[in-house]
Order: C-alpha cells, then structure tokens, then sequence
C-alpha cells in the first residue's frame, strides 16, 4: 500500500470487486487514462495497514416520519451514481422493493 494518511482523498477501483475488500486497489492520485471505474473517498482513519474511507454517501436525508419505515425494513437497497471523476451520490432508497 502506499503511503496514505488520514485526511488524504483517495480513489477506490470498483471494477473486479469479489466480495473480499481486503486487497482493493487504493491510490492517492486520480487515475487517468482509464475506463475503469472508481470512487473518490477522503481516508477518515488509519491503523497499521487498515483504512477506513468516507465517500459522501455515509448518510441520506429522508422525509419526516420516514426514518421508521427505513429502519424497520427488511429490504434496503442504495442506487448510487457515480461520476466519471469518482464523486458519488445517492440517487434513490428502495424499502422493500418499492421506490
């Protein structure tokens, strides 16, 4: 890993994610020149080898009284956009199955 400390903005590969997010491919400069996809995020901690990385969509603003709804479901799933440059933004909450 490169040298990388806390409060630096890194990016994140997405492509050829397996599940296993020990071995991702951070760096700290934007990549460029290529089609790969990645997601920009700015290093919150650092511990030995582990990093923790905020990207910006750690929360979502929703309606009053929604919140309960969300919390109880059994069914959450986020839509993220993701711009070309690596900035991410939540674009949509499905509650169990229903938008």
């Amino acid at each position: 890993m490169c040298e990388i400390s806390e409060g630096d903005t890194v990016y994140v590969a997405l492509s050829n994610i397996d599940g296993d997010d020990s071995s991702l491919d951070v760096q700290t400069g934007e990549p460029s020149g290529r089609t790969d996809l990645f997601i920009e995020g700015q290093v919150d901690t650092r511990n030995n080898d582990v990093i923790t990385v905020e990207y910006g969509i750690e929360q979502y603003f929703v309606s009053e009284g929604r919140g309960l709804d969300i919390e109880r479901a059994d069914d959450v799933n986020v839509r993220i956009k993701i711009t070309r440059s690596g900035i991410a933004a939540i674009e949509a909450l499905s509650i169990n199955g229903e938008d």
